[in-house]
Parts: structure tokens; C-alpha cells; sequence
């Protein structure tokens, strides 16, 4: 090449928009769903990730019952914790401090309710059992948060 055909020469601009304008609607139409697309699948990865992370929660608690040490997990499922018992309790409030767990039994016609709150601040359960003339003990204890 020779200086004249530098002089008459542009340089190449491959973002440059088409002359056409229904070039420039499908070009910038892909470019929005492509954005889209990109958005869509960030967004369901955090939610897998963090959504998995906030709900493994698994709490290993040890109490005493008549001078004997006794273990007891909670395991969180959804919107329920199941003990180590396997029985499953419901969660009815929970915030930054707390958890609070419920459970409802029918058997012979007597209603029994457990009733477990759960100290994430300071590692540590209470729960109870309510039944007319047959309450249980209220049983206490640490936890280790997993």
C-alpha cells in the first residue's frame, strides 16, 4: 500500500451501527437479551449458593436429664427443624437472636405440645413438653452451631 490509499481509507470500526435501522434493532435486541440472560443466570447461582448456605444450619445440643448427659441435634428443613428423635418441628418465629419451635401431638384424644426455643447468639436451647396433668420437665442446654 501506498500513502494514497492511507489518505482515502477510514479505519475499521466494527462497533460502528449499520446504515440500516432494522439492523440496528436486531444488533441491539441480541445485545439486551444476551444482558438479560447474563443477569438471569448470576442471579440463580447466588441463590443457589447463598440460599444453601443460610438454610445448612444444624444445631448439636447437649442437656442433662436425671444426672445422665443426653445429646439432641435440631437440623434445619425448610420451614421445619428436624430433632434427632426425627420428629419434626415447625418453625413459628425466628429472627437474628432466635428461633422458635413448635410441635403438636393428638394421641387418645390428649393434645401435647413441644415448645423449643433455640439462643443463636448465645449457643444454648430450652424446650419443653405441655400436656394437661402430664407436662414434661423442662430440659436445657449448649449447642454448637454448624
Amino acid at each position: 500500500m501506498n500513502r494514497s490509499d492511507y489518505e482515502h481509507s477510514r479505519p475499521l470500526d466494527v462497533h460502528r451501527r449499520h446504515q440500516h435501522p432494522e439492523k440496528n434493532f436486531i444488533y441491539c435486541r441480541v445485545k439486551l437479551i444476551n444482558n438479560i440472560k447474563m443477569r438471569l443466570f448470576l442471579s440463580t447461582i447466588c441463590i443457589i449458593i447463598f440460599s444453601s448456605i443460610s438454610h445448612a444450619e444444624k444445631y448439636a445440643c447437649a442437656y442433662v436429664f436425671n444426672g445422665q448427659a443426653k445429646p439432641l441435634t435440631f437440623e434445619r428443613q425448610g420451614q421445619y427443624f428436624v430433632k434427632s428423635n426425627k420428629a419434626m418441628d415447625k418453625i413459628t418465629f425466628e429472627d437474628n437472636q432466635s428461633i422458635i419451635l413448635q410441635a403438636y401431638y393428638n394421641s387418645n384424644n390428649k393434645p401435647m405440645s413441644f415448645q423449643t426455643l433455640i439462643d443463636k447468639i448465645n449457643a444454648n436451647f430450652v424446650m419443653v413438653g405441655l400436656k394437661y396433668n402430664g407436662s414434661t420437665s423442662i430440659i436445657q442446654g449448649k449447642c454448637k452451631i454448624y
